[in-house]
């Protein structure tokens, strides 16, 4: 019991990093040991006496079993722990996954682009504060420097200071002039070569629903340019499914494109001045770009609370260069308007499917808000582990409904 509670705590010790640094020192003491042994040995024959040679031999040998052997045998008890249980560890453990290589790369110093000053070749009519904020976004974004940054700062950064500001067909280009790095960062100067053309100003905003099918019914743009070929339905690339007055048809004005009246298709689902009240410019306005997006993203909003879950609308410009306007016409695709369907609740209790708030119900207009609204006021009728990942959304084109279907499962 004695020996077995001695050799347990050394086991221990010789299984930590301490032990492992123990058996280090112990063992460089037993090989001086041992150099001081042999010295020691080797000076036997000049001190033998007749009377105590045995003596001596016998203190020398017991000697050198003490302070050498000892050390070294609980150096070599004590140095294969650490290894073994380190080897162990290792083939106990898991292969590392993808996740924890790409944190150990990501972990890893890498240089970082970093734009120091930004100049153009000629000058401009921004001042250089309207350039800052874009300049503060990508240095912030940690780009490498072999990534293709300049060109995405130019036209996402750049290009869009300048469409913001009404050059509608601004054309930006530019170079980088490396500055040096400072171990962490790589640092650049970018020249700009900017084509600002004409500031423009909003025009007239319309809107129409797209045609189905065959429905050859809406609005029309008449251009000064002579068909092709004789095909009066001939369109240009930048404006789909227009269609250009042939020479035969009445006379226009040839320098600005004319809207002709053609009896419309259906009108929108909403009353028209409802929609311009979503484009947060007025005619004569400034056009600016970000503000025609935030227009898009209002009647995607709208449209969406009111069931057309499938609502696209897509802008199309004409630019008059001699009054410097921009005429934006919306095209709405309004497609089909959804309805709630069926709705099942699986896996709670009768008393408790009853206790339910429902701010929807079968037949109501499907409003993704109303949906996400049931797991707010419910929340405390729900059990605690269920997710909004676990309701089931299925849509019927055909029919024009959603089924929604709640599956709750007991909490582990």
């Amino acid at each position: 019991m004695e020996l077995a509670g001695i050799i347990r705590p050394l086991v221990g010790l010789g299984c930590t990093e301490f032990g492992y640094r123990l058996a280090g020192r112990l063992f460089r003491l037993a090989f001086s040991a041992a150099i001081v042994a042999v010295v020691e040995y080797l000076s036997v024959p000049q001190r033998i006496a007749s009377g105590y040679e045995h003596a001596y031999i016998s203190q020398m040998h017991r000697w050198v079993a003490a302070y050498f052997f000892g050390p070294l045998l609980l150096c070599l008890w004590l140095a294969p722990l650490p290894v073994r249980a380190q080897a162990e560890s290792k083939s106990d453990s898991a292969p590392p996954s993808a996740s924890d290589v790409e944190d150990e790369r990501a972990s890893v110093a890498r240089p970082k682009v970093v734009i120091d000053e930004v100049m153009s070749d000629a000058p401009i009519h921004l001042p250089y504060s309207d350039l800052e904020p874009a300049i503060e976004v990508l240095n912030k974004a940690g780009r490498s420097p072999d990534s293709p940054w300049l060109d995405e700062f130019l036209e996402i950064g750049m290009r869009a200071v300048w469409q913001d500001r009404g050059y509608f067909k601004v054309k930006v280009d530019g170079r980088a002039e490396p500055r040096g790095s400072d171990g962490i960062n790589q640092h650049f100067s970018v020249i700009l070569h900017v084509d600002e053309g004409l500031q423009y100003r909003l025009g007239a905003v319309t809107f129409y629903v797209a045609p189905s099918e065959g429905d050859n019914s809406r609005v029309v743009v008449a251009h000064n340019v002579e068909p092709e070929n004789g095909d009066v339905t001939a369109n240009p690339p930048d404006l789909p499914r227009l269609r250009r007055r042939s020479p035969s048809q009445d006379h226009v004005n040839e320098s600005v494109p004319q809207l002709v009246p053609i009896p419309p298709s259906d009108p929108p689902a909403f009353p028209v001045e409802q929609l311009r009240q979503l484009i947060p410019l007025r005619e004569g306005d400034i056009l600016i770009a970000g503000k025609i997006r935030q227009g898009l993203e209002n009647l995607k909003h709208l449209y969406a609370h009111a069931g057309y879950i499938d609502f696209t609308a897509t802008p199309f410009s004409d630019a008059d260069g001699k009054n410097q306007t921009v005429d934006i016409r919306m095209e709405l695709d309004e497609q089909r308007q959804y309805r709630f369907g069926r709705i099942e609740v699986v896996g709670l209790a009768p008393d408790l499917r009853n206790s339910l708030t429902w701010p929807f119900k079968p037949g109501d207009v499907f409003d993704i808000d109303k949906y996400d609204q049931f797991f707010e006021v419910n929340k405390s009728a729900l059990p605690p582990c269920f997710s909004q990942t676990e309701a089931e959304l299925r849509r019927s084109m055909q029919a024009g409904i959603v089924d929604v279907r709640f599956t709750i499962n007991p909490c582990e």
